[in-house]
């Protein structure tokens, strides 16, 4: 099985270690703690991104800077608080995709593929 490179950013400690039972489903996991990996990844040829709404010091989802932050790449949002309108903003904004954090791993796996293709 091909793994696929996935860039996970999150500080917490809690959601790295659940999502790394991704792993064995075939994603290569690798932790970023901020924005500025974003363009690290984009720089590495990567496209795949799961991107922890609870993340610190993130813009609003109405600032234009997340253009150039998910310029380039698939991203899945994922939050603890889903709701109809943050979603359609996120997914405004350029993000590929958006979900709930503490989805079963086979369903964060189904949601991964679909964002990758």
């Amino acid at each position: 099985m091909k793994e696929v490179p996935v860039l996970v950013v999150t500080q917490n400690p809690v959601m790295w270690r659940s999502w790394q039972a991704l792993a064995p489903m075939g994603w290569r996991l690798s932790q970023g703690l901020s924005l500025q990996d974003l363009q690290s990844w984009k720089l590495a040829a990567q496209h795949l991104v799961m991107l922890d709404a609870s993340l610190k010091n993130l813009p609003a989802w109405s600032d234009v800077i997340w253009g150039k932050h998910l310029d380039g790449l698939k991203v899945l949002v994922l939050t603890a608080h889903p709701s109809d309108a943050e979603g359609k903003m996120v997914l405004a904004m350029g993000a590929s995709g958006y979900a709930h954090t503490h989805l079963a791993v086979d369903a964060l796996s189904r949601i991964l593929k679909s964002v990758e293709d």
